[in-house]
């Protein structure tokens, strides 16, 4: 069913990457911040029932098995063109076939 890049770790991304793991898709998530949870992990918080912002980020995180979790990590590069990437990760070079950027304001 192909690869799939999504750039950013917070509660968009981590939905992506759970929706299309569901899918057969193969996911590499790439977070440039040293936490997962985006804008939502400073809020204790969340709507619409004050659940734990950390807690929904944990749960999130606990549902993607063969999720490729890149914490830290920034693409460094960028080839290809739709449906036929090379996206650089460090030093490494991930082929992937769609690109999701998911990184909020």
């Amino acid at each position: 069913a192909g690869k799939a890049l999504i750039i950013g770790g917070g509660i968009a991304g981590l939905g992506a990457a759970a929706t299309l793991t569901g899918m057969g898709v193969g996911v590499t998530l790439v977070e440039k911040a040293p936490f997962w949870g985006g804008a939502r992990r400073p809020m204790v918080e969340v709507f619409p029932n004050d659940a734990s912002a950390a807690g929904l980020v944990q749960e999130m995180l606990s549902k993607l098995d063969g999720v490729r979790l890149c914490l830290g990590q920034e693409v460094s590069r960028l080839e290809g063109s739709a449906g036929n990437f090379r996206v650089g990760l460090g030093e490494e070079i991930e082929e992937v076939q769609a690109i999701l950027v998911a990184t909020g304001f």
